[in-house]
């Protein structure tokens, strides 16, 4: 059999023929191999990236919670902001310390 050369566009050709009694059969010519996808990074990085991803996402969840309880603070009262300050940290705090929860990685 003569070997086919295919552009990369194209996965699998298929040949489709009639048998005896008239039905149709696919077979199949030309079948891509698939590959696996290459990790993108080495293996002793897996993990500090894993934490260094971990901590931007937990950082984001404290700004954003802390960001929205200093509008309604601001809102709701005369320098509200200022007078909740202590405990919107607080709880942006915690929304950040949930996000990132050092306990979950297998060190």
């Amino acid at each position: 059999m003569q070997v086919v050369r295919l552009q990369k566009v194209v996965d699998k050709v298929t040949l489709l023929q009639r048998n005896n009694s008239g039905g149709v059969t696919p077979i199949i010519l030309s079948e891509k191999k698939r590959r696996k996808k290459k990790k993108k990074s080495s293996f002793g990085l897996r993990g500090p990236e894993a934490i260094a991803e971990r901590i931007v996402d937990a950082q984001r969840a404290f700004a954003d919670t802390l960001a929205d309880r200093f509008r309604t603070s601001r809102r709701k009262k005369t320098n509200g902001w200022l007078v909740d300050m202590g405990n919107n940290l607080f709880r942006a705090t915690g929304a950040g310390g949930k996000k990132f929860r050092l306990a979950r990685f297998p060190i």
